[in-house]
């Protein structure tokens, strides 16, 4: 234990100290070479850009609407208003979803005009049990003023109460206005 002590202090004593290298400069340096190591890695990986993916052709875009368009179908479906069919105030909307479209028994609907501005929303209703996973039934009625559009669209939103992007989905219905 002692030689340890002496070890540990001789590189204070006056005779010692002109023998050795000083220990502090070593140290700073030493930790300055492992700060920069680390913040260059760092860095490193800040600067690494996604890998590029490529472009799916025209054809395989197709594919993966009629595919997200195939799920939708399998998930809601609205019986009235039918696409395409002039609607007008009050409007009354019915369809069948899968117990997981909704949360806490709704899911919200809106209505935009051609320009993709919001004329109103509202929210639909199971009309029976929804913690489930078969069909049920749904209802709404949408109340709104006359646009000066003549077209616009009806959206089905899947309720999402995480708010997580990749839950979000959502189905249209194309309409004319009266």
């Amino acid at each position: 234990m002692v030689i340890n002590d002496q070890i540990n202090f001789s590189i204070f004593s006056q005779h010692n100290f002109e023998n050795q290298i000083p220990l502090m400069p070593v140290r700073a340096i030493t930790l300055l070479l492992i700060f920069a190591a680390f913040f260059s890695c760092n860095n490193s990986e800040k600067g690494k850009q996604e890998p590029m993916l490529p472009t799916p052709s025209k054809e395989v875009s197709s594919g993966i609407q009629k595919i997200k368009k195939d799920t939708l179908k399998g998930l809601i479906q609205i019986t009235r208003p039918q696409s395409g069919q002039i609607i007008h105030s009050p409007l009354h909307l019915e369809g069948v979803a899968r117990g997981y479209w909704f949360f806490e028994a709704n899911f919200r609907i809106e209505l935009l005009d051609e320009n993709s501005r919001q004329i109103t929303e509202t929210y639909a209703s199971a009309k029976g049990e929804w913690m489930i996973e078969e069909w049920v039934p749904f209802e709404s009625t949408l109340t709104f003023s006359k646009p000066t559009s003549r077209h616009g669209v009806l959206i089905f939103h899947k309720a999402n109460p995480s708010g997580l992007a990749e839950h979000q989905m959502s189905d249209t219905l194309k309409i004319r206005f009266q």
